[in-house]
């Protein structure tokens, strides 16, 4: 009775023993922190534990069970794959590769952050995750209701395929040209100063200057432009157009030594691919693996060539025997592993050294998109990135950052009421994914287009704040929508008067 009584309240019956599964999986989690937090163990041993009894039986619950009912073709088993990398990558290589792990300069074992900030950090994050996954099946849909599924159709209206190309044929035109200018202009950056100074330079008045602020603007429509081409180029010789643009990009990209903004573009992408265009078959997968790898060593190369200012062709050597000294995956596990920092120095920092931030974070995602004189000189008064207030006391200087994440965020903002948070993360999750999901069923495209943009940036946050999200969502992918409207609407006046 009581089971019965919880699923028609909300949660689906199939899912019921996976949100209990999970609850349980939390209170064990929280004994072993207490055991752990007091006593006194090395805290390589401690992590040891942790990996052992809480991590890898929670990640692989978590695993399983999303692809049990879903399926690898989803964001959400994406996003949580993407997790084990930034969050616990240097806590694997404890296992792994111990000795590399040591041997770096910044690490979770580095004595900078106190063991039981890295101990609380640790279990926040797994509980945080297991608390989204709650919220995740609470809200996603298994079956679809009889009025959607009414709407279901093979085809597209022609008037929706006319109206949405002219916009995104439109948009990609004017932001690839912008795009292809600050692509340059960073790559001669990077190539004269190197990354580090070339992202100092990014924060200043002369980058705007030296590359011009239309460019930078419009170069932001070049994602939903080709979210919006992908979309209806599904033919085979088309579908391979769309994937040379997309190298080309990606190629230009990582020339300038940036690197994780094509986790935007390659969800986006993968959304496209294998939920809008075909299913994700086990050979495709095979594919993607093989991929993965490749990228990591190109990442891996990036990495190593953005620190040598003016990098060329006699830098190889210099890059290749970097390459083979540090290792190809202890070190992605290293560097990815860094954003783990984000979450352990705001524990660690907040409330003794700095401050509760009080939701100022979350209102300035809503001040952000408003003209200048109505955000009442908050941004004067506020600076809401956590990585420009937190990585300084990390690493002594400005110069470089740690990145953020959406938990070391939430924490700063709401101290530990980010775990009931977390919960509505999991549901903004499933929602959307059921607005994707509902705009494949009934072949919505710009419905499938603002889903896919959302989910595309919502990954993100893996390693970045979640300020962002709303003014990226409301100028790239909602102005697009409504130039779509406003187009369709007149193509449609123009039957009816002609008819």
């Amino acid at each position: 009775m009581m089971i019965s009584n919880i699923t028609n309240k909300g949660i689906k019956k199939e899912y019921f023993f996976v949100v209990m599964i999970s609850l349980l999986l939390i209170i064990c989690n929280s004994i072993l922190w207490l055991i752990l937090s007091n006593f006194l163990i090395p805290l390589s041993d401690a992590i040891v534990i942790l990996l052992i009894i809480s991590i890898i039986p929670s990640y692989f619950f978590m695993l399983f069970s999303t692809r049990k009912y879903f399926g690898f073709a989803r964001f959400y088993f994406v996003f949580l794959v993407l997790t084990v990398f930034f969050y616990y990558g240097q806590h694997i290589l404890v296992i792994l590769d111990y000795n590399y792990l040591i041997s770096q300069d910044f690490t979770i074992l580095d004595g900078r952050i106190s063991n039981q900030s890295i101990l609380n950090a640790s279990f926040l994050i797994i509980q945080s995750l297991l608390l989204i996954h709650i919220g995740y099946f609470s809200g996603i849909k298994s079956k679809w209701d009889e009025n959607i599924l009414r709407e279901t159709k093979d085809y597209i209206d022609k008037r929706v395929h006319t109206s949405f190309k002219i916009i995104a044929w439109t948009l990609f035109i004017v932001s690839g040209i912008a795009m292809l200018i600050k692509l340059s202009y960073l790559i001669q950056l990077n190539q004269s100063y190197g990354y580090l100074e070339r992202r100092a330079l990014e924060a200043s008045n002369g980058f705007t200057e030296g590359l011009g602020s239309f460019a930078l603007y419009l170069s932001e429509w070049f994602f939903p432009s080709i979210y919006m081409l992908f979309i209806f180029n599904t033919g085979k010789l088309k579908n391979k157009a769309m994937y040379l643009i997309i190298g080309v990009f990606s190629i230009l990209y990582l020339m300038s030594g940036s690197r994780f903004l094509l986790l935007k573009l390659g969800m986006g992408i993968f959304l496209i691919q294998f939920i809008w265009i075909r299913p994700l078959t086990k050979k495709t997968l095979r594919r993607i693996l093989i991929l993965g790898i490749v990228g990591v060593i190109v990442l891996k190369i990036i990495s190593l060539s953005r620190a040598i200012p003016n990098a060329g062709l006699s830098s190889i050597s210099d890059i290749f025997n970097g390459l083979m000294s540090e290792g190809i995956f202890s070190g992605v596990l290293w560097e990815t592993g860094i954003t783990f920092t984000s979450v352990s120095n705001v524990l660690d920092k907040v409330p003794s050294l700095i401050p509760h931030f009080g939701g100022k974070s979350y209102l300035g995602s809503i001040l952000i998109f408003l003209p200048s004189f109505m955000r009442f000189g908050f941004f004067s008064q506020y600076n809401i990135s956590v990585s420009a207030t937190f990585s300084p006391l990390y690493y002594n200087t400005n110069l470089i950052g740690y990145g953020s994440s959406f938990i070391a965020e939430a924490f700063y903002n709401l101290g530990y009421l980010v775990l009931p948070f977390m919960f509505l993360i999991g549901l903004l999750f499933a929602k959307t994914e059921n607005l994707l999901m509902k705009a494949k069923i009934t072949k919505n495209p710009p419905l499938f287009f603002i889903s896919t943009y959302i989910l595309s940036e919502l990954i993100y946050i893996v390693r970045n704040d979640m300020y962002p999200i709303l003014r990226y969502v409301i100028f790239y992918a909602v102005v697009p929508i409504i130039l779509y409207k406003i187009l369709h609407s007149i193509f449609r006046i123009k039957m009816n008067l002609s008819n």
